[in-house]
């Protein structure tokens, strides 16, 4: 039987040849394609990242007393990396104290002239009402004070009363008008006493 060219020995060193040119350019595409997408994609099963300088930034200033890690330590969050020494915050936190107090010692004081004051004012709206009744009281006197002395006087041009009886009624008269005046200053110095207790009312 006749052999066919692909069992002759130049036949098979084609197509051996053939083969190894076809993985050839397959191997030269493969690490090509993989070339650019290792330069597009950066992986690694093993990244750290070494630091011994970090910048924290804290709620309140003061100065560090304990640091808690150590160089490259892995920290949790939460975690307790540093102490501040709170000698600062306390000498700062017991002026606060102080200025406190003293604002509310001198609240209470304000508050005690204020009290002082309305007291004061309470009596003397009472005084000034006790005032006024006695200054009305006095009035209602006046006037029939005049009265009778309009009435002596007529019955004294008629003789119709004694001289002693018509001098009472001057008298009476001249005292009810007395009463109205003296009534009228304390109730005017009543006024004035409010008029300063409001005042310092206000002021306190």
């Amino acid at each position: 039987m006749e052999e066919t060219k692909a069992t002759t020995p130049y036949g098979k060193k084609k197509i051996a040849s053939i083969v190894f040119a076809l993985v050839g350019i397959i191997a030269i595409v493969s690490v090509y394609f993989y070339v650019q997408y290792k330069s597009n994609h950066i992986s690694t099963d093993d990244a750290f990242i070494d630091g011994d300088v970090y910048t924290i930034a804290s709620k309140v200033p003061g100065t560090v007393k304990n640091i808690h890690v150590k160089s490259n330590q892995f920290v949790k969050k939460g975690e307790l990396i540093l102490e501040i020494d709170a000698a600062d915050l306390d000498v700062k936190a017991t002026e606060a104290s102080s200025t406190l107090k003293a604002e509310k010692a001198r609240m209470a004081e304000v508050d005690a002239r204020i009290e002082a004051a309305k007291r004061q004012l309470d009596d003397a709206k009472a005084k000034a009402d006790a005032i006024k009744a006695v200054n009305e009281l006095h009035k209602a006197n006046l006037e029939q004070a005049e009265m009778d002395r309009e009435r002596a006087e007529n019955l004294q041009k008629k003789d119709a009363i004694s001289r002693e009886r018509y001098e009472k009624a001057l008298t009476a008269h001249k005292v009810a008008v007395a009463q109205v005046k003296a009534a009228a200053e304390r109730a005017e110095g009543c006024y004035v006493c409010c008029r300063d207790a409001k005042g310092d009312d206000k002021t306190g």
